[in-house]
């Protein structure tokens, strides 16, 4: 998800690099910086298509990182976008532009790396279990969902694809978070709430930028038990348990001045 950051974290949060890949905001470049040296790359919800553009441009410095870019959208609006940032690329048969939905679109096998952003976790999940229904299992799956990520660890964990990476990005005034899932390496299973709510690979991590997190977590996570303190139901109680995580994630880390720090 992003999150907004808060102007207590921003001098800290500023003074972070970030990711770059060519012409790419931050955002994009952890997504592309994600992807294996040839992969044949499946952008699910392509957008405007900058994320396939940059993957196939053989005037970057150092080559092109990926072999072949199929782009994919439900939007005919977005597409249009994609097909104008990709044309040169589909012209020398280094990239696709499909209307459709996620994996339906294209055979199993063809795509090595899966990459999904700017969707929320259950369309998210979704659209990954009937890729894997029909028979699609590529090595690596990138994830930037909008939004709860726990379910997108959950679901790709239990099919067998681990995380291997799990990184902050700050772009503007917000934070995203990246997941990268490699089939039967990395964390294959999550043994407890941290791991689930905070990540395996995040939650070793020290930084301004996880601080910022785990601090924007735990301000939303306690205003949400607070209105639901009166309710005894499974919404509920799945909020105090993320809380409790992020708190023990976050106990000790923070600025002066932060709730727990």
């Amino acid at each position: 998800m992003s999150w907004q950051i808060p102007e207590l974290w921003r001098a800290r949060v500023d003074a972070v690099p970030r990711p770059t890949f060519g012409p790419l905001p931050p955002r994009l470049a952890a997504l592309a910086s994600a992807v294996p040296a040839g992969a044949r790359v499946l952008d699910i919800g392509a957008d405007h298509g900058l994320l396939g553009a940059a993957l196939v441009d053989t005037t970057r410095p150092g080559g092109a990182p990926a072999a072949h870019v199929t782009a994919v959208d439900l939007s005919p609006e977005a597409l249009a976008g994609a097909r104008r940032n990709l044309a040169a690329a589909v012209t020398a048969g280094r990239a696709e532009v499909l209307l459709g939905d996620g994996f339906t679109v294209v055979p199993p096998g063809v795509h090595d790396c899966a990459v999904l952003a700017g969707m929320g976790a259950r369309n998210t999940v979704a659209i990954l279990a009937r890729g894997f229904e029909a028979g699609h299992r590529p090595q690596r799956i990138v994830v930037q969902a909008l939004a709860g990520e726990h379910r997108v660890r959950a679901a790709l964990t239990a099919a067998g694809h681990g995380l291997v990476e799990e990184h902050l990005t700050a772009d503007g005034k917000r934070l995203f978070l990246t997941l990268v899932f490699e089939r039967g390496a990395g964390h294959l299973k999550l043994l407890d709430d941290v791991d689930l709510y905070v990540g395996p690979r995040l939650r070793t991590q020290r930084g301004p930028l996880l601080d910022a997190w785990l601090a924007i977590q735990r301000a939303w996570l306690q205003d949400k038990v607070d209105r639901l303190c009166a309710r005894d139901d499974e919404h509920a109680a799945t909020a105090r348990r993320r809380l409790v995580a992020i708190e023990a994630a976050a106990r000790g880390n923070g600025p002066a001045g932060v709730t727990g720090a």
